[in-house]
């Protein structure tokens, strides 16, 4: 049979792609815009009773969640940027089902544990952002949801409003084959309102946990049942653009509670334009993207006629959000947060003493305030442990203790381990590092001006002794003299502990004393100065009276955890001291200048 071999002009092919991959991943997978997010949430938590300064702040966090590159579902990753998805942001701060694995049961779990952490937190302002991101993902429970079946008869899933048995959407895909329209009140208004009623009712939970006074107006307010308008004549009227209906008007404090909630959503879709041109579903009325200030003067026209319920409420405008700068939040530092280990100017020395030694791990929020000179040697080493792990046999040995969440990492072909510093306090670090090629070298570095927004595994020794030496040690030898060695072949270096190893540890330990490090050391790189500082302070402290010369034969009286190689690489020395019992070790801890 002959082959027939159609050509397709390039043009039209790559129209194809764009079009499938816009099908695929419509641009950032929100859930709800920001009129939910920033305006509506703060309407709510001002109604139930929070104060103004509180109410923003909340709001501008469960915005930022959107707003922040390092949070956001979809748009950080990939040559193309919104099209990508961030498939562990997805599940863990937008309700997205990871893989169909969690179903909706997983993802009440999820939403409840994200609200219990709210009151683990000591400090009331971290207490406001984490009910901000609770909130964020309690709204994307309801519009995370399957809404409309599929098809071209497609009509309400059966499920849809459930609270507890809807159908999820799932990673890494979410709600594409609904576009944007989940993150709009138009196409399922009464699931709005059902999330609206949902989040005031947590709100009300955080104030009364917290010692405040909710609003008498919705303090004792349930939900009640709601339903589309079938007599809304519009031109906007459609099967996937809708409009709630009013309840009958009453005086009761019920019924004008559940007629104010109910108008801000019909305020809210008041707001929405509609085109027939929204993918994926051509040739229907779907709402647009709102304008923002549209939706503001709605809702604050509502909350004008409920004054006398309510108090004054002034809706606050995009730019005050934009003046707290909550765009670039990131999920290492969330979970940190949420873990109470995120550590700050005001508070690092509280979770780091001198002598720590501080393992970074190189993730996905190497973005702001990293060196590029920094990355670059950071990625050789990465690469370097690829091939250690793919060529060694040490690497199974190093591994293989499965309750590490850092070995697990590993495990899973991320050797980030990617470089180490001694901890000297106030802040500082003395590291092979820098900040360029030229300047690069064993000196002091500031933890919030070299290494802002970064994860760190902790070392602690447990002998003080040997932590103050090494402190010592440490700021005697990170001067500057010593120049950075780039570390190609760090990782594939052979760790034993022999002629080659002994020699060079000779060196660092009658060295102790001498500023700017040992004289025929010209350079060095992260790991190398962290063992050789330690090798030096151990011989010291352990084995050698005050200002004695260290001899070849005392050297095999160094503890085995520093019998090997200053060679070695990161991940070797991690593997190796996790497992001497020399020290305490925590962490994640996520170094952020500012938390916010």
């Amino acid at each position: 049979m002959k082959k027939i071999i159609t050509i397709i002009p390039r043009g039209f092919f790559l129209f194809c792609v764009m079009l499938s991959a816009m099908q695929i991943c419509p641009g950032k997978a929100y859930a709800y815009d920001e009129d939910t997010h920033y305006l509506m949430t703060y309407v709510l938590l001002r109604s139930v009773g929070f104060t103004d300064k509180d109410a923003i702040l909340v709001a501008a966090v469960d915005q930022g969640m959107d707003d922040s590159p390092e949070t956001v579902a979809n748009g950080n990753v990939g040559p193309v940027s919104g099209i990508y998805p961030n498939v562990d942001e997805e599940w863990i701060w937008h309700a997205l089902d990871y893989k169909g694995d969690m179903s909706a049961a997983g993802i009440l779990a999820r939403k409840e544990q994200l609200f219990n952490l709210v009151f683990q937190q000591s400090n009331y302002r971290n207490k406001l952002i984490l009910l901000g991101i609770f909130l964020h993902y309690q709204q994307d429970t309801w519009a995370h949801r399957h809404h409309w079946t599929l098809g071209p008869l497609a009509k309400w899933e059966d499920n849809h409003l459930s609270y507890d048995s809807f159908t999820t959407y799932n990673t890494p895909t979410g709600h594409a084959k609904d576009g944007h329209m989940p993150d709009r009140p138009p196409f399922d208004p009464v699931c709005a309102l059902m999330c609206l009623e949902d989040g005031i009712r947590y709100a009300k939970k955080f104030l009364l946990l917290t010692g405040s006074t909710v609003n008498p107006f919705l303090l004792d307010h349930q939900p009640v049942s709601a339903n589309l308008d079938p007599e809304w004549k519009d031109e906007r009227e459609g099967k996937y653009f809708n409009q709630i209906k009013l309840p009958e008007e009453t005086s009761t404090p019920s019924g004008l509670a559940s007629s104010y909630l109910s108008r801000l959503i019909h305020a809210q879709i008041n707001a929405y334009t509609y085109s027939k041109t929204n993918l994926p579903f051509p040739g229907f009325q779907t709402p647009n993207k709102p304008d923002l200030d549209s939706v503001r003067k709605n809702l604050q026209s509502v909350c004008d006629s409920f004054s006398s319920q309510l108090g004054a409420i002034l809706i606050p405008t995009l730019e005050d959000k934009t003046a707290l700068g909550l765009n670039t939040m990131t999920t290492a530092g969330l979970l940190a947060l949420c873990n109470n280990m995120i550590a700050t100017q005001a508070n690092i020395d509280s979770f780091l003493r001198p002598g720590d030694f501080l393992f970074k791990y190189m993730g996905t929020d190497n973005k702001t305030g990293l060196p590029t000179i920094g990355i670059v040697f950071e990625k050789l080493i990465t690469a370097g442990q690829m091939v250690y792990k793919a060529g060694s046999g040490v690497w199974n040995n190093l591994v293989d203790n499965e309750q590490s969440a850092f070995h697990k990492a590993l495990a899973k072909g991320n050797p980030n381990a990617v470089h180490m510093g001694i901890y000297l306090g106030n802040g500082m670090v003395a590291e092979a590092y820098g900040t360029s090629l030229e300047g690069a070298s064993v000196t002091k570095w500031g933890l919030f001006a070299a290494h802002n927004y970064q994860s760190w595994y902790v070392f602690r020794p447990k002998d003080t002794a040997f932590a103050r030496l090494v402190t010592e040690v440490a700021d005697n030898w990170s001067t500057g003299r010593i120049k950075y060695l780039i570390p190609a072949e760090a990782a594939m270096t052979n760790s034993w502990f022999g002629p080659s190893a002994k020699e060079k540890a000779l060196v660092y330990a009658n060295a102790f004393s001498t500023i700017g490090g040992p004289p025929s050391v010209s350079r060095m790189f992260c790991s190398q100065f962290a063992i050789a500082a330690s090798q030096s302070a151990a011989l010291r402290s352990y084995r050698n009276p005050e200002n004695g010369i260290i001899t070849e034969g005392q050297l095999d009286l160094l503890p085995a955890w520093l019998k090997f190689d200053s060679f070695s690489s990161p991940v070797t020395i991690y593997g190796e001291w996790e497992k001497s019992g020399a020290f305490e070790m925590f962490g994640p801890i996520y170094t952020q200048k500012d938390p916010l």
